[in-house]
């Protein structure tokens, strides 16, 4: 079967948007973002960007007024797990991202590798109330909790990781397997992330991109099947690297280190990055590299990102039309 990742974001979401018309296509919804940080005795906290989590720790202030962010993700939670038992949706947060970069230096130490595990397995058991009302103008009320089912790893940062991060970030994957073994773990990577490091300089035939300083970084944990043999899935962010980018040669070069059904090919529906000018793929492009993956061996698709007011909608039933339009021609 076929998984189609979306990212959820925390922020330009849209409370008018009526999510139980997005497609059950959807396998995983993204939180993004999530981070861990160190408190002073040592342990560490898990919290998320704006609001996503907000009312699973405190209690709502106003029930005529809800944070949309944490809304729509829980309504929808709750929706698919009691209308789509076929294809049910499992729900992850996503650490780290471009918003959080920065947390990964916490993996430079290997003693921090139990306390953010434990961090993170507990989340996972924290029971998130879902809030729902009557009309428009009702007050909202509790109608059902649903919980986190995993989290992915959005390795961004700007410099390059240091390899005792890489084995550091293999082992959490794997002591948060062993807690959980249920739930799903996925890491999100830069579209040259397996590239031959050389790539840096000089081009190759497995080059999918010249002259990233980020060519080959997380090949010390991909070379590493035993810390990766738990790893649930692989998110290539096959995107802004320009309008000719040879995606089949990325998605190979992960593929050298993982099972082809764990690497997922990444889509945006975003502005993406050009050198001579900036663009925006037009949906049949989209599509057609659909239905191409489709024809691989490879594990599905990613797309970034769900959230209103990207240039090419402005409301969040525009969003969750295009999002629909775009899985159209997809197949689980």
């Amino acid at each position: 079967m076929k998984r189609c990742v979306l990212y959820y974001t925390s922020w330009n979401q849209d409370g008018d948007a009526d999510f139980t018309q997005l497609s059950t296509k959807v396998t995983h919804l993204l939180l993004s973002f999530g981070r861990f940080t160190q408190e002073t005795d040592g342990k560490f906290s898990i919290e998320a960007s704006d609001n996503l989590l907000k009312y699973g720790f405190t209690q709502p202030e106003d029930l005529y007024w809800l944070e949309p962010e944490y809304l729509k993700w829980t309504q929808y939670k709750k929706f698919r797990d009691e209308n789509s038992t076929s294809n049910p949706l499992k729900v992850l947060l996503a650490f780290g991202g471009a918003t959080y970069g920065d947390m990964w230096a916490s993996l430079d130490n290997i003693a921090n590798v139990e306390p953010i595990a434990k961090a993170i397995v507990d989340i996972l058991d924290v029971e998130f109330p879902v809030y729902d009302r009557e009309g428009e103008e009702g007050e909202f009320s509790q109608v059902g909790t649903v919980k986190l089912d995993g989290v992915d790893f959005d390795y961004e940062q700007d410099g390059r990781p240091s390899t005792t991060q890489m084995n550091n970030l293999g082992l959490l994957i794997n002591r948060i397997k062993e807690a959980k073994p249920d739930a799903v773990v996925s890491l999100t990577g830069y579209h040259v992330s397996a590239d031959p490091e050389s790539c840096s300089i000089t081009a190759g035939p497995d080059c999918s991109f010249v002259g990233s300083s980020h060519c080959g970084e997380l090949l010390p944990l991909l070379m590493n099947i035993k810390l990766l043999a738990k790893l649930d899935f692989y998110n290539l962010m096959a995107y802004d690297a320009g309008r000719d980018y040879p995606w089949k040669i990325a998605m190979a070069n992960h593929a050298k280190y993982l099972p082809d059904e764990k690497v997922t090919l990444g889509l945006t529906l975003g502005l993406q990055w050009d050198p001579e000018a900036n663009f925006v793929e037009d949906m049949a492009e989209l599509q057609n590299r659909i239905k191409e993956e489709a024809t691989l061996p490879y594990g599905g698709i990613m797309v970034w990102a769900m959230k209103a007011d990207d240039g090419s909608w402005t409301t969040g039933n525009e969003m969750i039309a295009k999002i629909n339009e775009l899985l159209s021609v997809f197949n689980n």
